[in-house]
C-alpha cells in the first residue's frame, strides 16, 4: 500500500487470488475484493478499467510465477533428472497447487482463464519433455504421465504425500 492509503494493482492481485482460493470465481469481483481491502470499488477502478483488465493482470500474474517462478527454482539442481524432480516438487507444492486447482474451477467457467491454462498446461508439459529427454527417456507417454500425475496430486492437496508420490513415480519410471 502506498502511503496516501491507495492500493496498488500488487495487492488487488492478491485479493484476487485469496478471493479465488476461498470462494471461487465468482468470488473474484471488484465489489468483493474491496470489501476485502476494505476500500471502495473506485479504488479498483483507478487501477482497472474493467474486469477483463484485471482478469489479464491476474492471469499475467499467476503466469509469471506459475511458470517463470518454478522455472527459475530449477537453477539450483543440477542435470536433468535432479530439475525434473525439482519441477515436480515445485508443481505439488501446497500454494502452487491450491493456486493451479483455483484456476481450474475458474477455467471452467471463464472460456479466457481456460485459453491461458491450456497454455501454461503446454508450456508446462514441454519442460517436462526437454527434462525427460535430457534425462535419457524417450518415451513419449512419459512427459504426460508426469504432468497427469502432478496435476492430480495437487488436486488432492496432501498435506505431505504430493512430493514423495512424484519421487515415487520417477522412479519408477527410471528417473532419480
Amino acid at each position: 500500500m502506498d502511503v496516501g492509503g491507495r492500493f496498488e494493482v500488487a495487492d488487488w492481485l492478491a485479493a484476487g487470488w485469496r478471493a479465488l482460493r476461498r470462494a471461487g470465481p465468482a468470488a473474484v469481483q471488484p465489489e468483493v475484493l474491496a470489501r476485502d481491502l476494505g476500500v471502495s470499488v473506485a479504488g479498483f477502478h483507478a487501477h482497472f478499467p474493467d474486469f477483463a483488465a484485471f482478469r489479464a493482470e491476474m492471469l499475467a500474474d499467476w503466469a509469471a510465477r506459475a511458470f517463470g517462478e518454478v522455472m527459475a527454482g530449477l537453477t539450483v539442481a543440477q542435470g536433468p533428472a535432479a530439475q525434473l524432480d525439482c519441477l515436480v516438487r515445485l508443481l505439488v507444492s501446497p500454494l502452487r497447487a491450491a493456486e493451479d486447482a483455483a484456476v481450474r474451477v475458474w477455467a471452467r467457467e471463464d472460456g479466457v482463464v481456460a485459453q491461458a491454462l491450456t497454455e501454461m498446461d503446454a508450456r508446462r508439459l514441454n519442460a517436462i519433455k526437454a527434462l525427460c529427454l535430457a534425462a535419457g527417456e524417450h518415451d513419449p507417454e512419459l512427459p504426460l504421465l508426469i504432468y497427469a500425475a502432478s496435476v492430480g496430486y495437487a488436486g488432492l492437496a496432501l498435506p505431505d504425500g504430493s512430493e514423495a508420490g512424484m519421487r515415487a513415480l520417477l522412479r519408477l519410471a527410471g528417473i532419480s
